[in-house]
């Protein structure tokens, strides 16, 4: 019950957040272009351009060592079962809250299509994906028993919520964090699990890509 809760108020949080101010990297001011914008885009919620560039730099970078990254402002991932990697792009920057003793930290949300999520309607949440870190991030490492760590996964099931469980790992690593104006970048794989049932995902070879307001 507290996840549902609190999956409400981020999924509220994001929405709000952005009918207001829309993604940082963004210079259009009008509310509805923004929205519109986000409702509007296709499965997979990336351009081609965000596309070739990304298949251009995983094609650079095979059979080298370094680390593959997500296209700017997108989340990347592949789930157990499904076929071929989920994209998501950035609904809003790494946004600080301090709401309640249980979200405190900073906030991202990712999102393949909004145009049939109703706030108030956990139903209608379908490829979403949100994280909360601590206030205090710098560089490492978070699990499934970290404080003020959340992660959360709507997938192709309406309103069914992946989220963490202290019975199944999962780990979470900001390689990178610029702070206010910055960047936050990193990598996540683990199980989720939805409460109260025995259905579980394994999330691999995530990584993403955010502002940081």
């Amino acid at each position: 019950m507290k996840k549902a809760i609190i999956a409400v108020a981020m999924l509220g949080l994001f929405v709000f957040v952005y009918f207001l101010c829309g993604d940082s990297e963004k210079t259009d001011g009008s509310k509805t272009t923004l929205m519109t914008s986000t409702a509007g885009s296709r499965e997979g919620a990336s351009s081609p351009d965000d596309e070739e560039q990304a298949s251009g730099s995983d094609e650079e970078k095979e059979g080298q060592e370094e680390v593959k990254r997500a296209a700017e402002n997108t989340v990347t991932f592949t789930v157990r079962g499904e076929s071929g990697a989920t994209t998501f792009k950035s609904v809003n920057p790494f946004i600080k809250i301090a709401r309640t003793s249980d979200m405190t930290g900073y906030v991202a949300n990712f999102a393949g299509d909004m145009s049939g999520i109703k706030v108030a309607d956990q139903s209608t949440y379908t490829r979403v994906l949100s994280m909360l870190i601590p206030a205090d991030v710098t560089p490492g490492t978070y699990n499934e028993k970290s404080s003020n760590f959340m992660f959360q996964y709507f997938g192709t099931e309406n309103g069914v919520m992946y989220s963490l469980d202290v019975n199944y790992p999962f780990t979470l690593t900001i390689d990178e964090w610029g702070g206010p104006g910055g960047r936050a970048r990193g990598s996540f794989s683990g199980e989720l699990k939805v409460e109260g049932s025995n259905s579980v995902i394994l999330i691999q070879d995530g990584r993403f890509d955010a502002g940081i307001q």
